[in-house]
């Protein structure tokens, strides 16, 4: 236990022992400053028997009744507690009146070290009952706060929870449209690979094939210049018919190496052609009708039919128009908004009087796109929450109203 010399009190000066308390701050010092592990271990200490067995308030009364005593019970708790804040103890030693006592008493509640300061400033040798009764009150009232504080943590935390569950589930909703992009990046990178692994064979062969041409070469230049003819010629010829034949395998491999990257081009040129010239002929199947009367020659008149282009969702075109008749007289346009590629939703943007896109259903990337071809274009874009087709059809029809009243007021995107 630490002595007066440690606290550096003046002569005369004694502090306040455990024992010297009312019950009341016991239960307030057991309460704040220690917790049940500790008490437990210190009531066997004491042997006190069953302690195992108590619930924690018995153990708490129980650790009350020790300090109460002037026996073993309380010179362990006092020892235990002192050892426990010697740092903080010692600090509030060098105090020398109640108005310090107080003054650090409040920076430590502040910094939320409540424990270290209620006992080291409780028995101080300079504290009175009323100092003890003014710390015992902010304890006391300090508890309750507590309280009332874990009651609003344990409702956030539930809250939290609710809103934890709700981002989940939005998590879940987007794992497909990150598993089907991861999934054709692997295929595309796995086409890249597989040719550029192709591409490296073929400029080691046309290494090594060079390679070999040189050293025939340098070959043939030492033995010409042997003055031995008849050495020349029994050398020289049959490393020129090898020259020959390498450099025509090395041509054959430069051309197939050719031909493989101009096959490539090709095909990837190839499908670009193909899929304008399917959306070419998608829009020319929705062209007027032969009973319209309108009969304009320019197809960009707002008199002609709308052409409305919906981007995302597995859309059936057919069951659309035979929801809402009207929209014969109409084009209508689809992009899956994740398999097609980008150029052809860039065109199909162009084509297009104004764009629908179900967020439910569609990349980010081809959001991003659309929006941005509508704002550079002009043309209004509207973001729907449903790929439903009662969603699309009011939306589509609601389009075409506005494209009929105002189409240069129309809300871009």
């Amino acid at each position: 236990m630490l002595n007066r010399r440690i606290l550096k009190a003046k002569p005369g000066q004694v502090r306040s022992g455990l024992s010297d308390f009312p019950c009341n701050y016991h239960c307030a010092i057991i309460g704040t400053c220690l917790n049940l592990q500790e008490c437990r271990k210190l009531l066997k200490k004491a042997r006190v028997i069953n302690v195992d067995s108590m619930t924690d308030y018995n153990v708490h009364t129980a650790s009350v009744r020790a300090c109460g005593s002037r026996k073993k019970g309380a010179y362990l708790f006092q020892k235990h507690l002192d050892k426990k804040y010697k740092k903080v103890f010692k600090e509030f030693g060098s105090l020398k009146t109640r108005e310090q006592i107080l003054e650090k008493w409040e920076a430590y509640k502040k910094k939320g070290l409540i424990a270290a300061a209620f006992w080291s400033g409780i028995c101080h040798p300079v504290s009175d009952e009323k100092l003890w009764h003014q710390l015992y009150e902010d304890v006391h009232m300090l508890s309750h706060i507590q309280g009332r504080t874990r009651q609003l943590d344990a409702k956030e935390v539930d809250q939290i929870r609710s809103r934890n569950s709700f981002l989940e589930s939005q998590v879940e909703s987007m794992s497909a449209d990150v598993e089907r992009e991861v999934k054709k990046r692997k295929e595309t990178e796995a086409e890249k690979s597989a040719i550029f692994l192709e591409k490296k064979q073929l400029q080691g062969m046309v290494a090594q094939l060079q390679e070999r041409n040189a050293e025939l070469l340098a070959e043939k230049k030492r033995f010409m210049s042997d003055p031995h003819s008849a050495l020349y010629r029994e050398i020289i010829q049959p490393l020129e018919h090898k020259n020959q034949s390498d450099t025509i395998e090395l041509r054959r491999v430069k051309n197939n190496y050719q031909k493989l990257q101009q096959k490539f081009d090709n095909l990837k040129e190839e499908n670009l052609i193909w899929a304008e010239m399917f959306d070419s002929l998608r829009v020319e199947s929705v062209a007027c009708d032969p009973s319209c009367t309108n009969r304009c020659d320019n197809p960009a008149e707002m008199s002609c039919p709308k052409k409305i282009l919906i981007v995302g969702g597995t859309v059936n075109l057919d069951h659309l128009i035979q929801l809402e008749p009207q929209l014969k007289t109409h084009g209508l346009m689809h992009h899956n908004g994740f398999e097609d590629s980008q150029t052809r939703l860039i065109g199909m943007v162009k084509r297009a009087d104004a764009v629908l896109c179900p967020i439910d259903q569609v990349s980010h990337r081809a959001c991003l796109t659309a929006k941005r071809e509508c704002k550079a274009q002009g043309k209004p874009i509207w973001f729907l929450r449903s790929s439903g087709l009662s969603s699309l059809q009011t939306a589509i029809l609601k389009s075409l109203n506005s494209l009929a009243s105002d189409p240069l007021s129309a809300e871009c995107g």
